[in-house]
């Protein structure tokens, strides 16, 4: 939810400020969004090796 400011009211040392905090903010939006990508990616990983180590476990027993 956001709120509305009227730019007429403002000063411009706050609205350089404001574009101050805009620019600064989304690079570690970034990060946490590669971060994300990472845990997705292990969890992608991890299910496969289990598969692969379901799959050995099942055809060692078809062997005997």
């Amino acid at each position: 939810m956001s709120s509305k400011i009227r730019l007429d009211d403002l000063s411009t040392e706050a609205l350089d400020e404001m574009d101050n905090d805009f620019f600064k903010s989304p690079e570690p939006e970034r990060q946490k969004k590669g971060g994300r990508r990472n845990r997705k990616r292990q969890m992608i990983e991890d299910y496969m090796e289990e598969r692969s180590l379901k799959r050995r476990i099942t055809e060692s027993y078809e062997l005997f």
